[in-house]
């Protein structure tokens, strides 16, 4: 289960990244 718990959070990591990445150029051009 921890390592199940360590996955879920490296992939909501991983997953918050990459739309942070594709949210924040729009966001700062505007």
């Amino acid at each position: 289960m921890k390592r199940r718990t360590l996955v879920l959070g490296g992939t909501a990591i991983v997953a918050s990244f990459v739309a942070a990445a594709a949210i924040w150029p729009r966001r700062h051009i505007t």
